[in-house]
């Protein structure tokens, strides 16, 4: 059976979580995201990958954005990051808190 979209919502939000972790034990660095963002990715399950499809988006549209705005500085060690959904372009957009 292919999940409902508050399965879906749920499953998006488990996942941001695993990564918000990893993001503090390996980086001290808080993840925060605004409730757009599990939407998001959440356009772009498909029912016959399931939940990998949520997975995947995560890393297309957070995880590789998350790595590139540290490697450019805009992120760093122990900042507060906010993960926000860009409406114009449909991205997730980070930043680090009070920059």
């Amino acid at each position: 059976l292919p999940f409902t979209p508050q399965q879906q919502i749920t499953l998006a939000n488990k996942y941001l979580e695993v990564w918000r972790k990893t993001a503090m034990d390996r980086h001290r660095m808080q993840l925060i995201w605004t409730d757009d963002v599990p939407a998001l990715l959440c356009l772009a399950y498909n029912i016959q990958l399931g939940a990998r499809s949520i997975d995947h988006e995560l890393q297309r549209k957070v995880l590789i954005p998350l790595a590139d705005a540290q490697d450019q500085g805009i992120i760093q060690d122990g900042d507060v990051v906010i993960l926000q959904v860009d409406l114009v372009s449909c991205k997730v957009v980070v930043r680090a808190a009070g920059k």
